[in-house]
C-alpha cells in the first residue's frame, strides 16, 4: 500500500483562496481553525493573524492575513469578507477544537459562525475525566486517539529568536503547524463521532447514545458559550472597591480573634504553624496525615474538628473571608476600560458535567450567604437594562425525590412542602410548618439538621462529617443517618444499584446518558474506591442537574434571540441563569425565562415531581436574586 501525501497549503493568491471556498462549500464538512497574537480576543488586546482550513485529514491550507515577517500575504478585510459565507452557512459543518474560542475571533470581525462541531467537546462527552492527567487538548488527543506528536507551538513561536507571537512566525513554518491544526481536528472529529456513536446508554437513559448526548445537549450551548464570553458583564468597580475593604476588615477581625484566644500571633496561612497549633499545642485528634506523614490542616479536615475547640471556627472563617478577598481582588485586573469582566465558561472541565469558570471562575460566588449576596451586587445592568435572574429550586433535593422512587419524598414535593422540614416531620413528627418557625429553635435546627442529612445522603457524607455541620454528637449523627435511612429505605436502595452499576462499568449516569467516569472504583485502595462510590451516586444528581442547565441555556438562548432584539444570556452560575435585557422587556423575558427552565427536559423524561424555578428582576445580580 502506498503513502498518503500530506498537503498542507499556504494561500497567498484571490484564486487559490476563492477555490478553496468553493471547496469547502462543495465538501459540505470542512476543518476550521484560527490563529491569532493571543487569547484575549473579547478583550480587545489580541487578534486574527490567519485562517485555516481543511477538505479531509490530508489536505488542508493557512490563509495568513496579518504576520509581521514582510512576505507575501493576502488583503485582511478581503479574506475575512471572502470566508465569511462558508462560516454563516448554516448548512455546512464547521469542525474546530475549542470552536467557541474561534468563533469568537470571527464575531469580533462581524462575522457569525454557525452549525459548528468540537472535537474537544466530543472528547469531553466521550470520557469526561476518565483521563484526568490527559486532558482534552489538541495535542493530547491527537497522540491518544492517532498516536501522532503534533507540532507544539513553542516548537513555532521561538522566543529566543525574538518571536513573541503567532504573528512572528514565517510563513512556510506558520502554514505547516495551522493547517496540520485544521487537518487532524477533522480526522479526530470523523474518529470520535464514530466512537461516540457506539456508546450506548443504559435502557433507563433519556438518550441512546453519547453521540446523542453530544448533540442533543453538549454542542447547541458552543454558540452560547461564546456569546456569553463575548458580551461579558458589567461590573461596579465602587462595590468592589467596598468588597476588597470588608473581606479586609474581617480577615484582620477574625485574626486578632485566633491570637486572642490562643494567646500569641499564629500566621494561620501557615500549615506548619497552624499544626504546631491544633495538634502539638491543643492536642486535637490527627484524624489523616498527608503522604509526607504530617498531619493534615486543610478544610475538610479542619471542618470534621470544629466541635473540638472554637478556634477551629475562627480559622475556617478566615480561610473563607482571605479567598473571598483573593476571588474578589482579581477581577480588578479583568476588568476593561468600559467597566466590563468577560468571565470564562467551560464546558469539559468538571466530572460532573458542571460547568466550570476561567478569569474569574464566577463558580465560586457562594450560593447561599451574606457574603455571596453581597458579591452578587457588583454586577450591574447598564443604564436603562435590567438582570434577570432565573434559578432551578432545590433541583437536586427533587431529583433524590424521582429517582429513588420514594412516594413520600415525592409527595412532600407535589404538596408544595418546604423539603427539609417536611423530612423533619416526617421522621420526628408534627406538622412540616412548625419546622419553619424560626422562633421555636429547636423545631428549627431540627430543619437545619435534616437539610444536612439531604446534604449527605447526596455528597456522601459520613456520620462524623455531620456531628460537624449539625454541631451535635457523632452518636447522635449516627442515629439521625439511621432514623433517615428507616423512614426513606428507597434512597439507599437506590444509591446501591448505583454503586453496583458504577463497579461493573466504572462510570455512572446522567438521567439523559451523560458519563461521570469513576475509574478509580477498580483500583485496590479502600480509600479511592470509596470515593469513587460517592462521586457515582453524587453524580447522577448533580449531573443531571447540570444536564438540565445545559439543556436550559440552549433553549433560552434561542428563544432570547428570536423573540427580543436586545435580550441575552450573560451568565450561568451553579443552578442560575442570568440575563441581561431591556427595562421594558424585562417582565416578559423573566415569564418566559422560568418556562423555559420549568419544561426544558420535558420532551426527554416523564418527571415524577414538579420542576420549579424562582427568580426576580433587579438593577444587579444581587437584587434580582
Amino acid at each position: 500500500m502506498g503513502t498518503t501525501t500530506v498537503q498542507d497549503e499556504l494561500i497567498t493568491t484571490k484564486a487559490r483562496l476563492d477555490w478553496w471556498v468553493k471547496a469547502c462549500r462543495k465538501a459540505k464538512i470542512f476543518g476550521f481553525d484560527t490563529e491569532t497574537t493571543g487569547l484575549k480576543i473579547v478583550e480587545g488586546k489580541d487578534e486574527l493573524v490567519g485562517v485555516c482550513l481543511a477538505l479531509s485529514p490530508d489536505q488542508g491550507c493557512y490563509v495568513p492575513v496579518a504576520h509581521t515577517t514582510g512576505e507575501k500575504q493576502l488583503d485582511f478585510d478581503y479574506v475575512v469578507d471572502t470566508v465569511a459565507p462558508i462560516l454563516e452557512d448554516a448548512s455546512l459543518v464547521k469542525v474546530a477544537h475549542n470552536g467557541s474560542f474561534d468563533s469568537n475571533v470571527m464575531a469580533m470581525l462581524g462575522v457569525k459562525v454557525r452549525n459548528i462541531d468540537d472535537t474537544q467537546l466530543m472528547s469531553y462527552a466521550l470520557d469526561g475525566q476518565k483521563h484526568r492527567a490527559r486532558g482534552h487538548s489538541f495535542d493530547a488527543l491527537t497522540k491518544f486517539h492517532l498516536d501522532y506528536d503534533s507540532i507544539r507551538f513553542e516548537d513555532v513561536v521561538l522566543g529566543e529568536l525574538g518571536m513573541k507571537t503567532f504573528a512572528d512566525v514565517q510563513l512556510a513554518h506558520a502554514c505547516a503547524y495551522a493547517s496540520e491544526d485544521a487537518r487532524k481536528t477533522l480526522e479526530l472529529y470523523y474518529l470520535l463521532k464514530s466512537s461516540l456513536d457506539e456508546e450506548i446508554t443504559d435502557q433507563q437513559c433519556a438518550l441512546g447514545t453519547l453521540l446523542e448526548v453530544y448533540t442533543d445537549i453538549d454542542a447547541p450551548l458552543i454558540p452560547v458559550i461564546a456569546d456569553m464570553k463575548r458580551r461579558g458583564v458589567q461590573i461596579d468597580l465602587d462595590k468592589l472597591d467596598d468588597l476588597d475593604a470588608t473581606f479586609g476588615a474581617k480577615v484582620d477581625a477574625v485574626q486578632n480573634q485566633i491570637n486572642e484566644m490562643v494567646g500569641y500571633e499564629v500566621n494561620v496561612d501557615s500549615n506548619k504553624q497552624l499544626a504546631e497549633l491544633l495538634y502539638d499545642k491543643l492536642d486535637l485528634p490527627i484524624l489523616s496525615e498527608t503522604a509526607k506523614g504530617a498531619p493534615k490542616t486543610d478544610k475538610d479536615t479542619l471542618e470534621l474538628l470544629v466541635n473540638e475547640h472554637d478556634v477551629v471556627g475562627l480559622i475556617l472563617e478566615h480561610s473563607k473571608f482571605t479567598t473571598l478577598r483573593q476571588f474578589t481582588q482579581s477581577w480588578f485586573d479583568l476588568v476593561d476600560a468600559k467597566g466590563r469582566l468577560y468571565p470564562g465558561f467551560n464546558l469539559c472541565v468538571t466530572n460532573t458535567r458542571r460547568l466550570s469558570g476561567s478569569e474569574p471562575n464566577l463558580q465560586n460566588v457562594p450560593t447561599r450567604s451574606e457574603e455571596g449576596a453581597e458579591i452578587r451586587k457588583a454586577f450591574t445592568a447598564p443604564e436603562g437594562r435590567y438582570l434577570v435572574v432565573q434559578d432551578m429550586s432545590q433541583i437536586e433535593y427533587r431529583l433524590l425525590a424521582h429517582v429513588c422512587g420514594s412516594e413520600k419524598m415525592r409527595d412532600m414535593f407535589r404538596r408544595g412542602e418546604d423539603f427539609h422540614a417536611a423530612m423533619a416531620a416526617s421522621v420526628l413528627g408534627g406538622k412540616w410548618k412548625d419546622y419553619t418557625n424560626k422562633k421555636d429553635a429547636e423545631k428549627y435546627a431540627a430543619r437545619s439538621r435534616f437539610k444536612n442529612v439531604n446534604f449527605a445522603k447526596i455528597y456522601g457524607a459520613g456520620p462524623k462529617k455531620i456531628a460537624a455541620m449539625c454541631k451535635i454528637k457523632e452518636k447522635d449523627a449516627y442515629k439521625l443517618l439511621a432514623d433517615y435511612s428507616d423512614e426513606f429505605p428507597e434512597v439507599d436502595l437506590w444509591k446501591s444499584d448505583v454503586v453496583k452499576f458504577a463497579h461493573a462499568n466504572s462510570y455512572s449516569e446522567t438521567l439523559f446518558g451523560g458519563r461521570i467516569h469513576v475509574p478509580t472504583i477498580k483500583w485496590s485502595d479502600k480509600g479511592l474506591v470509596k470515593m469513587a462510590e460517592r462521586q457515582a451516586v453524587n453524580g447522577v444528581i448533580q449531573g443531571t442537574a447540570a444536564d438540565m442547565m445545559r439543556l436550559a441555556m440552549g433553549q433560552v438562548a434561542e428563544w432570547l434571540e428570536q423573540t427580543f432584539k436586545d435580550a441575552w444570556l450573560l451568565l450561568s452560575v451553579h443552578d442560575e441563569l442570568v440575563i441581561e435585557c431591556a427595562e421594558d422587556d424585562a417582565e416578559d423575558v423573566r415569564a418566559g425565562v422560568k418556562e423555559i427552565v420549568e419544561t426544558c427536559a420535558d420532551h426527554l423524561i416523564k418527571w415524577s415531581i414538579p420542576i420549579l424555578s424562582e427568580g426576580g428582576i433587579g438593577q444587579s445580580w444581587g437584587e434580582a436574586k
